[in-house]
């Protein structure tokens, strides 16, 4: 008994430095959207050389099959890569870096998935130009929140009260 409680310490000593630790990759800074997945899901290539699969920390979009799904999706990656029509006509959310993201680490590193959690941010333009003042650094997540396209997640995170009260 007392050899197989020995053995295994010795295992866990020499194999532990070895085992993936959940946010090991975990950074904050500019990384490049490679695909949105759907409307809290973007894979992405970051400064470290990584490819992570990213999921939006503060919002919670329709699933695939469940009415919204297309639409998030649609919105994410328009605003990501482009401009997003927002239903506050005439208003349009326009990426100033298109598939570029800020991404800040909230307090857990990764969901249930193994998805890393970020919230996202997005330098906007907005247009037309009557909104051109309102421009500057907004969270991807509580723009779909705003615009009716997710719920926020009220589990945890830095800005959860702030996503919650859009």
């Amino acid at each position: 008994m007392v050899r197989l409680v020995f053995l295994g310490l010795l295992v866990a000593l020499v194999l532990g430095p070895l085992a993936p630790r959940a946010g090991a990759h975990h950074f904050e800074g500019w990384a490049r959207v490679i695909r949105v997945v759907d409307g809290d899901t973007v894979v992405v290539a970051a400064p470290d050389g990584l490819v992570h699969t990213v999921r939006l920390y503060g919002l919670d979009a329709p699933d695939r099959g469940r009415p919204g799904f297309e639409e998030a999706r649609a919105f994410l990656s328009d605003l990501i890569f482009g401009c997003a029509r927002s239903q506050f006509e005439p208003l349009r959310w326009c990426n100033a870096r298109p598939g570029e993201v800020w991404l800040e680490p909230g307090p857990r590193a990764v969901d249930r998935y193994g998805r890393s959690l970020y919230y996202v941010w997005v330098l906007l333009e907005l247009r037309p130009a009557a909104f051109s003042g309102y421009g500057g650094w907004y969270l991807a997540d509580a723009v779909l929140v705003l615009e009716g396209l997710a719920r926020c997640w009220w589990g945890d995170g830095q800005y959860q009260d702030f996503i919650c009260s859009l």
